[in-house]
């Protein structure tokens, strides 16, 4: 693979990667200029997941066509579908939930749960043809915890414990129990699967999540960016 640039615009970060045949590396930033800052030449080819809203999209495609010259693939849902087919509205669907699939299908051909835990908790169920059934989406970490902070008169405190067990101060109730509703979910949709089923857990908030399961998983924290890889060197085959 010659040089490509891969970037993940998402809702609160921009996550690129840096691929040709003999590295790849990661990076992120909350800023455009910041993440192409470390770009460290001219691209052959630009791929773009984005689920960023219009404005920021706007920003960075006007920061990618004056800073280089290469081709860019905007990556849509409906237009790539083909790789990996799914019965949920292909227009509804999010691009970034979609190449997370289509990451841990090539890394584990089967049944899998695809969990993304960034500002939304994404959880997805793919068959063992390779066909994504449907899956669930709930507030992430920090949504659900900022929704009792926000909206309710309980005074935020310093956490005095975060371990699995039941918390003795209402700072660690609140930051456990989200952690718990979505751990719950994970629990309960293994339960349904085939014995083959492989889990993946990623997203910003993934690693937190871990001490919180008692089912086997697969932690791969750069699920969309890997997607992105994918389906680039699929295209390109």
């Amino acid at each position: 693979m010659p040089a490509h640039l891969f970037i993940d615009a998402g809702n609160s970060h921009l996550k690129a990667a840096w691929k040709t045949d003999a590295d790849c590396y990661y990076w992120q930033a909350d800023q455009v200029h910041h993440l192409l800052a470390t770009v460290p030449h001219q691209p052959d080819e630009i791929w773009v997941a984005s689920v960023a809203d219009q404005a920021e999209q706007q920003q960075l495609y006007t920061a990618l066509t004056q800073g280089y010259a290469s081709p860019i693939h905007r990556v849509s849902v409906v237009d790539y579908q083909h790789h990996l087919p799914t019965l949920y509205a292909p227009h509804q669907l999010g691009v970034d939930r979609w190449l997370a699939m289509l990451a841990c299908q090539q890394a584990a051909p089967g049944p899998c749960l695809v969990i993304d835990c960034g500002t939304a908790a994404t959880f997805d169920q793919v068959n063992a043809d390779g066909v994504h059934e449907g899956g669930y989406i709930l507030p992430g970490l920090d949504l659900m915890q900022q929704s009792i902070w926000q909206g309710t008169a309980i005074p935020k405190t310093d956490l005095c414990d975060l371990t699995p067990h039941l918390a003795q101060d209402t700072t660690a109730a609140i930051v456990q129990g989200s952690h718990h509703a979505l751990a719950s979910l994970a629990h309960h949709m293994f339960s349904t699967l085939p014995q083959n089923t492989t889990v993946f857990i990623g997203g910003g908030g993934g690693q937190a999540l871990l001490p919180y399961l008692s089912i086997p998983y697969t932690y791969k924290p750069q699920m969309v960016i890997d997607g992105l890889v994918c389906l680039a060197q699929q295209t390109m085959s």
